[in-house]
């Protein structure tokens, strides 16, 4: 009985957690004319913390599927406007002790650590003819073992991409 009164709590927040909506954040310059950008061109940060060329490159493409699906062009040698991006991972961990084994005639519980990634995208649109960041989009995600990464970084960039251009 002691076991399905930390068990059940402890499923519910976890079911709760994992259909979280993403929900991200922006900033712009009011006066940009957002509809003169059409053509842009993708170029991710020097500063990738991290610096894994496997996750700027799924990053990259999940920004390209985005930004054609909202009607835009890339080109590479002439834009309108240049998309960049910033990553930074960490790795959080925390320890539970939900975990019941048998030893020796005695029941007892056991602290194993939990580890989930925390991930911060952060997503500039750059005026190729001033140079200056007239939107950048910018979301956290915790994702646990169970998560699928794929999934999660689409859902995190098609939350951030959702608000450009700014209404």
């Amino acid at each position: 009985m002691k076991l399905i009164k930390i068990v059940i709590p402890v499923l519910t927040l976890l079911l709760f957690t994992s259909c979280g909506t993403v929900t991200g954040d922006s900033a712009f310059i009011k006066d940009t004319d957002f509809s003169k950008l059409k053509v842009y061109t993708i170029y991710p940060s020097t500063a990738l913390k991290g610096n894994s060329p496997v996750l700027a490159e799924a990053i990259a493409a999940e920004i390209d599927s985005v930004m054609q699906k909202k009607g835009y062009t890339r080109g590479n040698e002439v834009h309108d406007f240049v998309v960049t991006f910033y990553t930074e991972t960490e790795v959080e961990t925390s320890y539970g002790s939900v975990n019941f084994e048998r030893w020796k005639g005695f029941w007892s519980t056991k602290e194993e650590p939990l580890f989930a990634v925390k991930g911060l995208i952060v997503i500039d649109m750059i005026d190729a003819a001033t140079g200056l960041v007239v939107w950048r989009g910018w979301d956290s995600k915790i994702a646990g073992r169970d998560d699928n990464p794929r999934q999660v970084l689409r859902s995190t960039i098609d939350g951030i991409l959702e608000q450009y251009p700014p209404q």
